[in-house]
């Protein structure tokens, strides 16, 4: 299965297991306008914009993120929404979530997270949920 496929079916499974935990979501499917993420998910009066990687091989390459994405994030807060969040999933199905301004830092003295870098920024999905009950 190509990356494009995998990483269209990973957006469709967060956005159902963000759907069943109460949240409202929207994917942006088919992204010919190039907006600067995948998912906008909101409860309890919070806005998430949330970027979804499929990290098959257990990394992921920091150069990925692009100006817009990065530029949007931030505007995005700056504007009284929650965080800005990259979800990233790992081959055995773990997904972590860092928050953009983790993600930028981190970029500046890393070109590749590896997996125990993910596991070091992130936070495990089901413990990132509580703080949405």
């Amino acid at each position: 299965m190509n990356n494009k496929k995998l990483g269209n079916e990973f957006e469709r499974a967060l956005c159902e297991l963000l759907f069943n935990k109460g949240f409202w979501v929207h994917n942006f499917a088919n992204k010919t306008t190039g907006q600067p993420a995948d998912i906008i998910a909101c409860k309890n009066k919070i806005a998430l914009l949330i970027d979804a990687k499929e990290c098959t091989r257990d990394s992921y390459d920091t150069r990925r993120i692009e100006e817009n994405q990065k530029n949007s994030m931030f505007l995005w807060e700056q504007c009284g929404n929650g965080l800005g969040y990259f979800a990233l999933k790992l081959s055995d199905e773990t997904i972590y979530m860092i928050n953009h301004n983790a993600m930028l830092l981190a970029r500046q003295h890393k070109r590749t997270l590896n997996k125990n870098d993910i596991i070091a920024l992130g936070i495990p999905f089901k413990d990132w949920l509580v703080q949405f009950e």
